[in-house]
């Protein structure tokens, strides 16, 4: 079937994709939300290889949406939340645009709910940039909680307000 998505662990080669997923969703998303200087700073290249360290880091993963050809066209990364006690932290999520708004996001969303519970865990969050309003309202509509709101750090330069949400019962995701 074509139109099928399959969620599974990303691999090595496929950080190029995941680097631009990652870089062209937040040039696209955040204009006027976080400084225009961070944005313009981004590469693929760079990000591409901070998510090959990122996956090579105890606890940290990488889940990807492939489609037919087996191709990444969506991806989330997880961590432990160091803040919030047996918490997974969805670090990241991007799906591009010509596959947006089919439920691929929602797919890894509910991906990594059902990893982080198989693996113990009894709750997980996701931290979201201020203005953002898209992203908040698909996580509260999917069960996410508001807990806090901190100063994100983007780089040694740069913050952006941004709020905590949590999903306090893993449930949610069977």
């Amino acid at each position: 079937m074509s139109g099928e998505i399959i969620i599974r662990n990303a691999t090595q080669d496929e950080m190029k994709i995941v680097g631009e997923l990652y870089t062209r969703g937040w040039q696209r998303t955040y204009p006027g939300l976080v400084p225009q200087e961070y944005l313009d700073s981004m590469s693929c290249e760079k990000s591409a290889k901070r998510f090959k360290e990122y996956m090579n880091t105890q606890g940290q993963g990488i889940l990807v949406a492939v489609d037919y050809n087996d191709v990444p066209v969506g991806f989330t990364a997880y961590c432990m939340d160091e803040g919030i006690e047996d918490c997974v932290l969805l670090d990241s999520l991007h799906v591009s645009p010509s596959h947006q708004s089919k439920g691929i996001g929602k797919k890894l969303i509910f991906a990594l709910g059902q990893l982080a519970r198989v693996k113990g865990h009894s709750r997980m969050s996701i931290s979201v940039v201020d203005g953002n309003t898209r992203a908040r309202d698909i996580y509260q509509h999917l069960g996410a909680v508001y807990v806090l709101s901190y100063q994100h750090t983007l780089d040694e330069r740069f913050t952006a307000p941004s709020k905590t949400y949590v999903w306090n019962d893993l449930n949610v995701f069977n």
